[in-house]
């Protein structure tokens, strides 16, 4: 696969959304807790995930191919979500650090088998990938739920 491919550039991009993502996520978690050296993760992470984020945007949304920016947009919010919800001591909160790395899993896997089945209209496919991202976000939340009740 050239990196060339339309596909082939939604996945560059999507690595650095990740991880971008991610970045944005561990900042938000350290504001959250009113501890300012959050910032630099903030910033970082916006820097490192947003930039190939509005590169795909200009990519993919003029060529009448959003699902592709609607994916890397997909691959920067969820790790965000997940990092921000993380609990500090994943020993204690094992429990839910599973059910919540699962749910993110299975959004991510099913989103994506929504974003690339629906052009092709109600199917089985893609009412599979419904019930998968939505069983996720189930698990998300119910994650997140244990995570705010141990705050």
């Amino acid at each position: 696969m050239e990196l060339n491919e339309t596909f082939g550039m939604m996945l560059f991009f999507s690595l650095f959304a990740v991880l971008g993502g991610a970045g944005v996520g561990a900042g938000l978690r350290q504001l959250l807790r009113r501890n300012m050296s959050g910032l630099f993760f903030l910033v970082w992470g916006a820097g490192f995930g947003g930039i190939p984020l509005v590169i795909g945007a200009a990519t993919f949304l003029p060529q009448a191919k959003p699902i592709y920016f609607y994916t890397q947009l997909f691959m920067f919010i969820m790790p965000m979500i997940v990092v921000t919800l993380l609990p500090d001591e994943p020993l204690d909160a094992s429990r839910d650090l599973g059910v919540a790395i699962g749910g993110a899993i299975m959004i991510m896997l099913g989103g994506m088998i929504i974003l690339f089945t629906m052009q092709n209209g109600v199917g089985i496919f893609l009412v599979a990938g419904g019930f998968i991202a939505l069983l996720g976000a189930a698990f998300l939340i119910y994650a997140a739920m244990g995570v705010l009740r141990g705050l």
